[in-house]
């Protein structure tokens, strides 16, 4: 604050005493004697209040502002470093889905589920037992509660996990064919789209040979 004052306030007297002796000099004709006195003892010392006010009022609105986006963006970054130290990632064998089939509420693991499936609007889940639920819920609703890395959404009606594979071939235009295991409710051939091809081969890894 005192350099703001130290370089602005001395710098716009001198421009104004300037401006003033330009016009006194070459522009008015008649002259006051008294006009440099009034000017020096007067107009002077008030514009030099002025300007520190004004200096003052910019120096603490500048920190007022500084103070604000301190404030805000603190918490803002250390949230997350909190809430990734305190909150456990989802494995697997610990989390679960809670899905309401008919008149009750099931728990499932994630482990126990094989994929899931839409068929005449009806949302069906596959376990590892071979069952078929009828759940009350949508496969958007069971992909964003099953966020362990364990599913695979392969197009609109289908939900898989690597279990209920059983090869996969590359297919024309880019596609993948996937070949689904017997006896687990949900058997046959998909395709997995070219523009999805990708993200499915990271996502069976090595799980299952890739077949060209």
């Amino acid at each position: 604050m005192l350099l703001q004052l130290l370089i602005t306030v001395p710098v716009c007297l001198v421009l104004i005493i300037g401006i003033t002796w330009t016009t006194y000099t070459f522009i008015v004709t008649s002259h006051d004697p008294n006009l440099w006195i009034y000017f020096y003892r007067i107009d002077l010392p008030v514009i030099a209040i002025l300007l520190c006010m004004l200096n003052f009022i910019y120096v603490s609105l500048y920190f007022y502002r500084f103070h604000q986006q301190q404030s805000f963006a603190m918490p803002l970054a250390e949230k997350p470093i909190e809430e990734e130290r305190n909150v456990p990632l989802p494995t697997p064998e610990s989390s679960r889905l809670l899905i309401k089939s008919g008149k009750k509420e099931l728990i499932l693991n994630i482990s126990e589920v094989m994929g899931a499936f839409v068929t005449d609007g009806i949302c069906w889940v596959v376990t590892t037992e071979g069952k078929k639920l009828i759940v009350d819920c949508s496969l958007d609703y069971l992909e964003e509660a099953s966020k362990t890395g364990n599913f695979f959404r392969a197009n609109r009606q289908l939900i898989l996990s690597r279990i209920l594979v059983k090869s996969i071939h590359s297919d024309t235009y880019g596609k993948i064919k996937v070949v689904l295991k017997e006896g687990s409710g949900v058997s046959g051939e998909i395709f997995v789209s070219r523009t999805k091809a990708a993200e499915f081969r990271k996502w069976i890894k090595t799980e299952i040979a890739f077949h060209g």
